[in-house]
């Protein structure tokens, strides 16, 4: 049982939670940053607390622990001694059409997060910008009950059924309290 206090920390809080928490650690309050999903800092929107106490100064000690784009690399058997990290693309316009063109054009493994309404459209866009022959990987719920990874052309991934493809069919299946079947890791190589 969890006794001590928790105070939400996500994408939609503004500068007046970040004050808070910053004024606490001056304090000399201990503050533990956590999230429900792989791990802080990484995709997540914790890097603008982690920054603001670093740039005054602040202690900032990591601790280890899950990472869905390291079990992710190594889960997708594509080349994994120099790979890049994109996160989450945009949804739309030309700052993703641009990020997707590097993409295509650099030589390493990439890693990148993808909600699950939008990994068929994704991986149509990879496929059209980087070849559809261009090898990839879907994983998802990593280290969980419902761990799925699939691995093929990113032409093949992308024609699969994007009911199937976005989500396991869950039905007929016992629900785990921590998984979410919403988020995919993609990763595509040359």
């Amino acid at each position: 049982e969890l006794k001590t206090p928790l105070i939400s920390y996500h994408a939609h809080s503004d500068d007046r939670r970040t004050a808070e928490l910053i004024d606490r650690l001056q304090a000399g309050d201990d503050v533990a940053l956590v999230t429900d999903a792989g791990t802080p800092l990484v995709s997540d929107p914790g890097e603008v607390l982690v920054t603001a106490w670093a740039g005054r100064g602040g202690a900032v000690v990591p601790v280890p622990g899950a990472s869905a784009v390291l079990a992710a690399l190594v889960g997708s058997a594509l080349p994994s001694a120099r790979w890049g990290f994109e996160g989450f693309l945009p949804r739309k316009g030309r700052e993703r059409a641009e990020r997707i063109d590097r993409i295509a054009t650099d030589d390493r493994t990439t890693v990148l997060y993808e909600a699950h309404g939008r990994v068929a459209a994704t991986l149509r866009d990879l496929a059209a910008a980087c070849g559809h022959e261009r090898r990839a990987t879907l994983a998802r719920e990593l280290t969980k009950l419902h761990e799925e990874i699939r691995r093929g052309s990113l032409a093949d991934l992308a024609t699969e059924d994007p009911l199937t493809l976005s989500r396991l069919d869950t039905n007929d299946l016992p629900k785990s309290k921590d998984a979410d079947p919403n988020e995919w890791t993609l990763r595509a190589a040359t």
